[in-house]
């Protein structure tokens, strides 16, 4: 059986620190790099902008990113990708895309 995980990033306000959109981005990394080690398939990360808890991945090309440097055969998705104009221009979202593939 293959596993996938889809995570949102979120956080709860109640449990914000100092630093808490530096331990949110820490925190997902571990994850990935536990997911890679026990075996799961595919990471999935979607898109949010504007939503408190919600918005840690409001650059999901990036974390992705970063997730490929950090795991050896854990496979990337972009789920959810916002694409009317004033989020994200289609194109910029092809090249973003498009850059997290060489990248990783």
């Amino acid at each position: 059986m293959k596993l996938d995980i889809f995570t949102e990033i979120q956080k709860a306000r109640a449990s914000w620190g100092d630093d808490h959109e530096q331990d949110v981005i820490e925190e997902s990394l571990a994850q990935a790099r536990l997911a890679d080690e026990l075996g799961y398939e595919c990471w999935w990360q979607v898109e949010h902008h504007g939503a408190t808890e919600f918005s840690y991945s409001s650059a999901p090309e990036l974390l992705l990113t970063a997730i490929s440097q950090q795991t050896s055969r854990l496979r990337l998705g972009h789920s959810g990708v916002l694409a009317p104009f004033k989020v994200n221009h289609p194109i910029r979202v092809a090249e973003r895309a498009a850059t997290l593939d060489r990248l990783s």
